[in-house]
């Protein structure tokens, strides 16, 4: 996989990890999408009485909503984490001492740290976060410095709606914290500034373009670093992040 990261030339930038393949190891929401629809297609009446509320009929899939924040009881929440943990599925990438590390560094430095994530487990992300047996093994005062932005996008727009999400809660635009869904009254509006700005010929379409055009254009004087596709180097990321600190009180860009 290829290292992206990314920092505007300002001080202490919002971080913001990406989940799949980047700090999990395993796709966790296909995984767990794959494993409930399979068990429903071999007939499973356990998984097809929990899961009954969330059932496509014409399809016999779950149905997952997109731009929504995805709702499941307790007991679907046990159900997923168990089936992903007997497949194998649940560990991180790297080294998990030093994705500790990454998280404490950024958290005691006091930065603002999100993960945003196309995912509709939401649960499975923050239970990883903090489990010690197969995730990181992160506190409950560490995890709650993070916020988890996850849900699936209406088309597939490189994380672009995400990362708007979270500048516009750092700028102050909208109350940090906000759930994704409570900010999308105007979700064509917001499409079509997406558009616009990916559509500019002066800058390329793919990659970190999107992200500059977000910094440049939309949200001014707010900085941040995407840390998305690590090839597993947690110690690369930890030394980045450390750069990172060390040189944003010199307004600098670390050397990658």
């Amino acid at each position: 996989m290829e290292n992206r990261f990314f920092m505007a030339k300002e001080s202490k930038p919002v971080c913001i990890f990406d989940f799949d393949y980047t700090i999990s190891r395993h796709h966790l929401h296909i995984s767990a999408r794959n494993i409930i629809n399979q068990l429903l297609a071999e007939g499973n009446q356990e998984a097809a009485a929990l899961f009954k509320d969330k059932i496509n009929a014409k399809t016999n899939k779950i149905k997952l909503e997109v731009n929504v924040e995805e709702k499941w009881s307790p007991e679907q929440q046990a159900f997923i984490w168990d089936k992903l943990k007997a497949a194998g599925l649940l560990e991180p990438t790297g080294n998990k001492e030093e994705w500790r590390a990454i998280f404490k560094t950024l958290i005691e430095a006091n930065y603002p740290v999100y993960i945003a994530s196309f995912s509709s487990f939401k649960f499975l992300i923050e239970r990883f976060l903090q489990d010690e047996e197969f995730g990181l093994g992160l506190s409950k005062p560490e995890l709650d410095a993070i916020q988890v932005l996850s849900c699936l996008p209406s088309k597939e727009d490189n994380k672009n709606m995400h990362v708007f999400h979270v500048l516009r809660q750092e700028k102050g635009e909208i109350p940090r914290g906000t759930s994704f869904s409570d900010t999308l009254e105007n979700e064509a509006k917001l499409h079509h500034e997406l558009e616009e700005m990916t559509n500019r010929k002066e800058l390329p379409d793919e990659g970190l373009a999107n992200y500059e055009i977000y910094y440049k254009d939309l949200l001014k004087a707010i900085p941040f670093a995407l840390i998305d596709d690590t090839d597993r180097n947690t110690n690369g990321i930890h030394e980045y992040i450390k750069t990172l600190i060390r040189h944003a009180s010199e307004q600098e860009e670390p050397e990658l």
